[in-house]
């Protein structure tokens, strides 16, 4: 959920860049998502009362994670014009993986452990074809409708989240979610569709001046 601060910003800072002026229904979804962000957050730090500092220390990684999306996005979005979408998508692995890969702890690899190997490959190819998906998209469709459809992931994520709960799984851990949660979080993608599918209005030249 708080990741979702990821396309609410990118559409705010798009209009900035691009000198729009934010509508009505972009305020009121800033706004919403806002609370949103509040609710879940009040939720998750009532949850994590015993390691309050570990959970700020994530939400702070989570919040620069955001950052650098949107800084790649707004870099993706400039550049296709010029670059074909696969061959960003390649740079950024690219780069991505040599300055990671300093901070790798390769002694992990030595352990024979087919299950984990396995999950590290999936992830791995499923990173190539979402963002692949993402950059096809993008070319093909308007923005707002992709920044949507990205917009529901989180709730299907809780949803899915929940069931396993509910089943009592003992392959990934629960993660407990209160009413509270679910309130922000339906809170925080109502808002982040709202901004990022309604138009901006265009600064006169007259506004222009006068800021």
């Amino acid at each position: 959920i708080m990741i979702q601060f990821a396309p609410l910003g990118f559409a705010f800072l798009s209009i900035f860049i691009f000198r729009e002026l934010p509508g009505v229904l972009q305020i009121t979804g800033l706004l919403t998502a806002c609370l949103g962000f509040g609710f879940f957050y009040w939720d998750q730090i009532l949850i994590s009362l015993n390691d309050a500092d570990r959970f700020n220390a994530g939400n702070l990684w989570l919040l620069f994670a955001a950052a650098t999306w949107i800084v790649f996005a707004l870099a993706q979005k400039a550049l296709l014009a010029k670059v074909r979408a696969q061959e960003f998508n390649l740079l950024m692995y690219g780069v991505s993986s040599l300055l990671l890969l300093p901070l790798a702890d390769m002694t992990e690899f030595a352990r024979p452990d087919f299950v984990g190997a396995g999950l590290i490959l999936f992830l791995a190819l499923n990173t190539l074809v979402a963002y692949g998906a993402l950059s096809e998209a993008l070319l093909r469709a308007p923005a707002a409708q992709v920044s949507v459809i990205i917009a529901l992931n989180p709730l299907l994520t809780l949803l899915i989240m929940t069931v396993l709960t509910r089943m009592e799984v003992e392959w990934i851990a629960a993660e407990p979610i209160h009413w509270r949660g679910f309130v922000g979080a339906l809170l925080v993608v109502i808002g982040v569709i709202l901004t990022v599918t309604s138009p901006a209005r265009l600064k006169t030249p007259e506004a222009s001046s006068t800021i």
